[in-house]
């Protein structure tokens, strides 16, 4: 094959990006085409809600990739390596996280895709939203330390067995059907669990905390197990027997606030 015909290809493979990235996406800043095709962008990516797939590569993403309601997108794959923000949120033909960044600076977003059973070949970021995510069945995948972690409506999801082990911020896992708290993270800055049906004990409580808030778990009968937080307590509507309510009054040294039914 001659120079001129590699230029040739290079030129038609050039071509294919530019009308690919015209026709699919919005990007608020500028892009620059590698030689082997991969596409970097200083700014935004918005991919058009009618992309069926990325066929093109991107690389680092400066900001924000977003693919968010896609509702025809079946796969990740062609998403960058790295951005600052990435989200796939109400891509609900997804199946797979495969093609995901690997490193997300700031916030990882995969709300409301309710495909998404695993979080195999998730990549790191500081925070997780996955709220919504309701045949989401285990959390494994996720690495060891993590800002902040949003569980919120994953109603499939009934251990915490994979969970990040330290959360510096905050972990909601309100409307999920755990029962208890065993393999679930060790220290927690601030943790919500409203309305957790399933939820019959405190076994496996965090040993650091901060922050609880506890509403409208119908089956917890008993706070035994229950680790103080240093600076506030939050309890309504759960039926709690008065000797524990009073113990904890007693010996409790941050705030503590307990609404009954």
């Amino acid at each position: 094959m001659s120079v001129l015909d590699i230029d040739h290809m290079i030129d038609d493979d050039t071509i294919f990006i530019e009308k690919w990235l015209q026709d699919n996406c919005i990007i608020n800043g500028t892009y620059s085409i590698n030689d082997d095709g991969i596409v970097d962008v200083d700014g935004d990516v918005i991919l058009s809600d009618k992309v069926t797939s990325i066929d093109i590569q991107f690389g680092t993403v400066s900001k924000s990739f977003s693919c968010a309601r896609c509702k025809y997108l079946k796969s990740l794959e062609g998403s960058p390596e790295s951005c600052m923000v990435f989200s796939c949120s109400f891509c609900t033909e997804l199946i797979s996280l495969k093609g995901c960044p690997k490193q997300v600076k700031k916030t990882l977003n995969v709300n409301h895709c309710h495909n998404i059973t695993s979080l195999d070949e998730i990549g790191t970021a500081p925070t997780y939203v996955l709220d919504g995510c309701s045949n989401l069945s285990s959390l494994k995948g996720l690495p060891y330390n993590v800002t902040n972690l949003f569980c919120d409506h994953c109603t499939s999801l009934t251990s915490l067995e994979g969970c990040s082990n330290r959360i510096t911020g905050a972990l909601d896992i309100s409307y999920t059907g755990i029962k208890n708290f065993k393999h679930g993270p060790k220290y927690v800055n601030c943790l919500r669990c409203r309305h957790c049906d399933k939820l019959e004990s405190l076994v496996g409580f965090p040993i650091d905390i901060s922050i609880v808030y506890l509403e409208a778990c119908a089956k917890l009968r008993s706070l035994q197990c229950l680790t103080y937080p240093q600076d506030r307590l939050y309890i309504r509507e759960i039926n709690i027997p008065d000797s524990e309510i009073s113990y904890i009054r007693k010996h409790m040294i941050g705030e503590f606030i307990y609404l009954p039914c």
